[in-house]
């Protein structure tokens, strides 16, 4: 055995810079990998869809968690009127010890009770999973002429049901964030306002859920209820199985506004809220326009959660999810700070959205079988105009 030797703290420095560039690119590449089947779906002609609230993807979450107990997010719409999020946090945790006991605060000496944070990241997941299934049994109610307002309640025995449709591992630290992001959605208020010039504001406040029962780990441990889900009768007792309500005024919210985004889509970009968000929301914009529109770096931001000041790194964002939407949708027409845009061709500071090329939309079948190229631009250097 050789002689020890005294290591100094210089030897254990990094001998190289990391190289965000190539961070980055790993990063857009690996999301590509996750579109691949979105891609194969849409060459198909066969692109399965969720039902997405419009308020969520016009005005999101907070991206990481925050001391707030409440942010609020303004969207222009198509005809002038405006839109209006406020998310709110309303629950507080009292804490207890191993053997049930409550837990006193040592300063004050009171039981110690924890706020409940906002809903952020992917706490989207669960929340675009539940309004999903409620949506779809709501429009197969009407079908049968039953009252649609029964959807409001979702049934939901198991964490796997959500794990698997997202294709997440079922082991024990995805159930523990999903329980988490569960506490934290059914704490959490929303106040959506439409203000259009000339007419009356709408104003809905309402819990998202009116209440839930679900098992106290979320975790799969429980055994299904051998119960189904049952048309409720008027008058009739609603039946004693696990799940949740969405609050009556919510769900008429997103039953009214919702527009279908491919599921794939939210699965490839799901634990990346920030850019998850800018697709969805370029997804939207993309799908209404009727011509070729402006739209001010500074409207972007009331929408979009957008901690960053430098604008720079707001317009590598947009580029990133331009490209991202692109590898599945070439027709989409976007592009940030375009030189030539309007009558006068000056340069333009902001997102200009057209409709797509050619008139073909993400689920025209006209684009399937044609080959699609997944380009990825050198993330260190700004696209050549």
């Amino acid at each position: 055995m050789g002689e020890l030797k005294k290591v100094s703290p210089e030897d254990f420095q990094l001998t190289s810079k990391r190289n965000y560039s190539a961070e980055e690119r790993a990063a857009q590449l690996s999301l590509f990998s996750d579109l691949a089947g979105l891609i194969d779906e849409r060459q198909a002609g066969d692109i399965a869809c969720w039902q997405v609230a419009l308020c969520l993807i016009l005005c999101g979450l907070p991206y990481d968690e925050t001391a707030e107990r409440s942010v609020t997010r303004r969207a222009r719409l198509a005809d002038g009127s405006w839109l209006s999020v406020t998310f709110t946090a309303v629950g507080q945790r009292h804490e207890y010890d191993e053997n049930g006991n409550p837990v006193n605060d040592p300063a004050t000496g009171k039981e110690k009770v924890t706020p409940i944070p906002l809903p952020f990241g992917a706490d989207r997941g669960p929340l675009h999973f539940l309004i999903n299934k409620a949506i779809l049994r709501a429009k197969d109610l009407e079908r049968r002429g039953l009252d649609a307002s029964a959807a409001r309640f979702v049934e939901w025995e198991t964490a796997t049901q959500y794990l698997t449709e997202m294709r997440m591992a079922p082991g024990g630290k995805n159930r523990r964030d999903l329980r988490a992001r569960i506490e934290r959605i059914k704490f959490c208020a929303i106040t959506v306002v439409r203000t259009n010039h000339g007419e009356d504001d709408e104003t809905m406040i309402a819990p998202v859920f009116s209440r839930s029962r679900l098992p106290s780990s979320i975790d799969g441990s429980s055994k299904p209820s051998s119960k189904q889900v049952v048309d409720v009768i008027p008058g009739g007792e609603a039946p004693r199985i696990r799940g949740v309500e969405f609050n009556a005024d919510f769900f008429a919210e997103v039953s009214r506004n919702h527009m279908p985004v491919p599921v794939q889509l939210l699965r490839a970009t799901m634990g990346r809220s920030q850019i998850q968000d800018y697709v969805l929301w370029l997804y939207w914009r993309a799908f209404a326009a009727r011509k070729d529109t402006l739209i001010p770096w500074r409207s972007v931001r009331e929408q979009l959660w957008q901690n960053d000041l430098k604008e720079r790194r707001l317009y590598a964002i947009m580029r990133r999810a331009i490209t991202t939407l692109k590898a599945v949708w070439p027709e989409l027409r976007a592009e940030v700070n375009p030189k030539h845009f309007g009558p006068d061709e000056k340069q333009a500071i902001g997102l200009v959205v057209g409709p797509p090329r050619d008139g073909i939309y993400m689920f025209s079948v006209e684009s399937a079988r044609k080959q699609i190229a997944v380009v990825v631009p050198p993330p260190s250097k700004r696209p050549k105009k």
